[in-house]
């Protein structure tokens, strides 16, 4: 039986499950890799001036985990720019924030191909190889590229946008086409699932059938909704642990006798954090009585934080915040 390979922007192999991770993906995963002993593959953290395509392998809580480092200019064409700058803003409706830079296709590109050419040595034949997220879509045709065989999954953590949306994402055929050189491709919702059907028969002159496998660009995958969940057993646990316990207290303390309003998100404009201190501003506004009995606690991991969007939001939440 071959070994589950899981490839992602990160590798963030779980330690401490009552210690919070910045992104689901940890959380998501770490179950899948803890059953199945498998390998974690990605970026390891880490610029170097040259990139050498030099692996780092060690072994985690019985997960193997390989990761390789980037130079910084790669990393911020790939990562803060059209990871974070162009598909995140875009796939999340949000063309206002979207920015396109040639520079920014051609990182992301190279990036997904030193992916494929340092994951290539590690695979063997029998093994499944699951990639998530939209910083990976051209990781597929990288590594058929290297004559990989090897059943190949894509799981998209974010929504996939309509087609009208896409559309005005240059070179937007040729992701789509990157991603049809996968087997299998996830979807959080039957939603963007449709969307991405609508756009390989209203764009790319393709067919469906009707257990949802695609057929475009010469190629073929097969589609499918995975809603994506925890561990609510290990997240039971963590919830009473001593971590756990004493943050609690800490909050207890604060409240005073007041109600609390509990907010945890990653700082993101698709959290809608901006909108929910506007409205508790205007709650207060409205209720002057409630200023005594009531406050609203907000924990934000920050994330992102070279990325223009993200700069301007955490200022405009401290300036609300602080008023």
């Amino acid at each position: 039986m071959g070994r589950l390979i899981v490839v992602s922007n990160r590798v963030n192999p779980p330690h401490d499950p009552s210690v919070a991770t910045a992104g689901g993906l940890a959380m998501a995963l770490a179950a899948a890799l803890r059953e199945y002993s498998g390998v974690w593959f990605g970026w390891s953290g880490r610029t170097v001036d040259d990139y050498t395509g030099q692996l780092s392998i060690s072994k985690v809580n019985g997960v193997t985990v390989a990761t390789v480092d980037l130079e910084a200019q790669e990393h911020h064409e790939y990562y803060n720019g059209y990871a974070n700058r162009t598909l995140w803003p875009l796939f999340h409706y949000r063309p206002d924030l979207t920015a396109y830079e040639r520079s920014f296709d051609a990182g992301y590109a190279r990036v997904n191909r030193r992916f494929a050419e340092a994951l290539r040595p590690l695979i063997e034949a029998e093994d499944f190889i699951w990639v998530q997220d939209y910083h990976l879509a051209h990781l597929a045709r990288e590594l058929r590229g290297l004559d990989v065989a090897n059943r190949l999954g894509f799981f998209l953590h974010i929504p996939w946008p309509a087609r009208r949306l896409l559309v005005t994402l240059p070179r937007h055929a040729e992701l789509v086409s990157a991603l049809l050189d996968y087997d299998l491709i996830g979807f959080q919702t039957e939603d963007s699932r449709h969307a991405f059907l609508d756009y390989i028969t209203g764009a790319a002159d393709g067919s469906v059938t009707p257990d949802g496998e695609v057929s475009a660009f010469g190629k073929s995958a097969r589609t499918g909704v995975f809603p994506i969940g925890i561990d609510a057993a290990e997240f039971e646990t963590a919830a009473v642990s001593e971590t756990a316990l004493a943050a609690h207290e800490r909050i207890v303390a604060s409240a005073v006798g007041r109600r609390l309003l509990l907010g945890v998100d990653r700082l993101d404009y698709s959290k809608g954090l901006e909108e929910r201190f506007l409205a508790y501003e205007q709650l207060l506004a409205d209720h002057p009585d409630l200023r005594e009995r009531l406050f609203l606690l907000q924990i934000a991991t920050l994330s992102r934080e070279n990325v223009d969007a993200y700069q301007d939001l955490r200022a405009r939440l401290d300036t609300v915040s602080g008023r």
